[in-house]
């Protein structure tokens, strides 16, 4: 990705493209012990097709240190550690790093990753630009990236423009630290502000009546053993809150750099008012054996009048061979009107290297149980391996440490987090437990029947198998016996469940007659032959369902109902008719006693029946006697009765039971002999 902006180099007025060739983006969080690190992929410098897997990038920490209240430094940090690294992979705002990092980066001290700029063998760099008209350069340092260029081949570079840094390292009042005030920044004065100080010390402000000037910036040490990099630091700020910024850093990696004349350069920016210090000088890293006409290659600090000028920045060769450099290239500025505010010469460093880590990232492959699922109540082991588990949690609950696994009872769904320790920090994590209910069986507690009236009992639909203790495996089974019975059934998801019902056989009265009055049923009047009919309310007065299985009487009246009637269930607390209807042959008034029964037992009520007299069914004082004589005639008259059946034909005494007619004289009577 290029980035365009315009601005006008030096004294000239001559405008000039500068080309910002490097994509770049703050560290919002690096992550040693996993060999990432996430970017702000809002940031302006960085564009979704940078920072992709084979991408040569430059981890490089801008500040860190902390310091004292009198100034001097307590601790380095991370301040100035860099590397260069190659993109493994990137996913979304994270890119996985293929090479070992080298140091423990915080992102709180300014960390940023810079993507280099890769140029193919013999690369002519700038050579499109027939003008010369334009110039590559680094964004400046705007408090949380950028005031770093890098350029990369694996051959000669030739260049074909200027390669510039200036002014884009450290602003005013700023420097590596982020703790304490930042020792190579200058220090704000009314006179005339200090100096920006890098390898060598900003130069002072012009001094008050007391003899006091604002101080420059400290020098940073390049020789205490660590291979770190800075920025030139930024001037103190004066009364109107300007002020101006150190020089940024150049690394360029190539074996041989012809330079054609263009200049190589990283200088501090000069006050442009009276008391404005001047800028630190930046940094030049050129790793290359061999560098040719190049005029000009400088980190010279900036100049000031009244205020300190800037510290000289550092310059760093790969060989003492590459380039003969004098001390003009990394001096302090010059002060005009302050004879105590120039500012210290830099440093030159040869046989230097940029720092790369030798061994491929072999992730450490802790793992830990699979997302697993289990029956509320039931024990679950976890464990976690491949690297050591300094603790278990769950949210904010330690629930071991320096334990493999764990074993959990499990009431709920929850997520479990098991720690790692991996190289030197920790690493998280998680197993999420789904805990299934035990299966809710809606069983009765207790039902009722009558002995030897079989009963089904019947569970809900939707488990994955039942087993009764009868043997049945269906949702329901028959009982047939007072005593206790289980279901055993697994839901869907595994998990088991057991419910009882108690059998236990009763004889209560289920039953009442609701309808038939005082006096029972009557059939009444009726003629003989004629069928009587009425109809009995019958109610279930229990909680339970019933069945009408029968209607009978108790001396056996004649009497039927209706086969379409019974059986008949009758459900809890509910009422229903049955129709009755019954028939005598003779006349006369009858009783006997209606029962209407259940599986379990009987409810009765009176039933009277009244057959009224007919010419034809008359007793005339004529009846039969049990043993076949006919009485109520007069010896006179036996001898002119005459005894026919149905048929006609006559018959004698003893009679046998049945229908006749008696014949005395011109009258016939009908009897029946019961």
């Amino acid at each position: 990705m290029l980035l365009l902006m315009w601005i006008t180099v030096g004294a000239q007025a001559q405008t000039q493209t500068a080309i910002v060739v490097n994509p770049y983006s703050p560290v919002t969080e690096a992550r040693l012990c996993r060999n990432w690190l996430r970017f702000d992929t809002t940031y302006a410098g960085v564009g979704p097709a940078d920072f992709q897997a084979g991408d040569t990038v430059i981890i490089i920490q801008m500040q860190g240190a902390s310091a004292d209240a009198s100034g001097s430094i307590t601790s380095m940090g991370a301040a100035g550690r860099f590397e260069r690294n190659v993109i493994a992979r990137r996913s979304a705002d994270t890119v996985f790093l293929s090479m070992t990092m080298l140091a423990a980066y915080t992102e709180k001290g300014t960390l940023q990753i810079v993507q280099s700029r890769r140029f193919p063998s013999a690369a002519e760099v700038g050579a499109d630009d027939t003008t010369r008209q334009y110039m590559l350069t680094a964004p400046p340092f705007d408090g949380r990236a950028g005031g770093v260029l890098m350029l990369h081949s694996a051959d000669t570079i030739r260049l074909w423009c200027n390669i510039t840094a200036d002014g884009c390292g450290f602003r005013n009042d700023e420097g590596i630290c982020t703790i304490g005030t930042s020792v190579n920044a200058g220090k704000q004065g009314t006179l005339g502000s200090g100096g920006g100080g890098h390898g060598g010390r900003g130069g002072q402000g012009t001094r008050n009546a007391q003899g006091v000037g604002a101080p420059g910036g400290q020098a940073l040490s390049y020789t205490s053993g660590v291979n770190w990099i800075f920025m030139g630091g930024g001037s103190g700020s004066v009364p109107n809150g300007t002020s101006t910024a150190g020089g940024g850093i150049v690394i360029v990696d190539a074996p041989a750099i012809h330079g054609n004349g263009f200049a190589i350069t990283a200088r501090g920016d000069s006050g442009t008012t009276p008391t404005m210090g001047g800028g630190a000088g930046g940094a030049l890293l050129l790793t290359s054996k061999t560098i040719l006409d190049v005029p000009l290659c400088s980190v010279v600090g900036g100049n000031s009048q009244r205020g300190g000028a800037g510290g000289g920045g550092v310059v760093r060769i790969g060989t003492i061979t590459a380039l003969n450099l004098t001390a003009s290239s990394y001096r302090g500025g010059l002060a005009s009107e302050n004879v105590t505010g120039n500012g210290e010469g830099g440093k030159l460093f040869y046989n230097v290297i940029i720092n790369e880590g030798t061994q491929r990232y072999s992730a450490p492959q802790p793992v830990v149980s699979a997302d697993t699922s289990v029956c509320v109540g039931r024990t679950v082991s976890l464990w976690g391996r491949g690297a050591e588990v300094v603790a278990w949690t769950r949210g904010a609950d330690t629930l071991c440490t320096a334990c493999d696994s764990v074993d959990v009872v499990a009431d709920s769904t929850q997520t479990l987090s098991a720690h790692f320790m991996i190289n030197g920090c920790v690493d998280t994590m998680n197993v999420t437990v789904t805990v299934y209910p035990t299966p809710n069986i809606q069983l009765p507690d207790t039902v009722y029947t009558c002995p030897a009236v079989p009963i089904t009992v019947a569970a809900q639909e939707g488990f994955a198998r039942y087993a009764w203790s009868t043997g049945d495996t269906t949702t329901h089974t028959t009982l047939r016996a007072e005593g206790t019975y289980y279901l055993d059934v697994v839901s869907t998801d595994g998990c088991g469940g057991r419910d009882s019902v108690v059998l236990m056989f009763t004889s209560e009265v289920r039953m009442r007659v609701v309808s038939s009055g005082t006096n029972g049923v009557v059939l009444s009047p009726l003629s003989p032959s004629e069928q009587g009919q009425a109809t009995i309310t019958i109610e279930n007065i229990t909680d339970t369902a019933l069945t009408i299985t029968a209607v009978r009487l108790h001396d056996g009246t004649v009497l039927s109902v209706p086969l379409h009637q019974l059986p008949r269930s009758l459900p809890p607390h509910s009422m229903t008719g049955l129709n009755v209807v019954g028939a005598y042959h003779m006349p006369g008034n009858y009783s006997d006693t209606l029962s209407v029964f259940d599986e379990c037992g009987v409810v009765s009520t009176p039933l009277t029946v009244t057959i009224t007299e007919t010419p034809w069914f008359t007793r005339c004082k004529v009846r039969i006697t049990s043993s076949g004589e006919l009485e109520g005639f007069t010896p006179e008259q036996l001898q002119e009765v005459v005894i026919v059946d149905v048929l006609g034909r006559r018959l004698y005494p003893p009679l046998v039971p049945g229908c006749y007619f008696v014949r005395l004289g011109s009258t016939t009577f009908a009897v029946q002999m019961p």
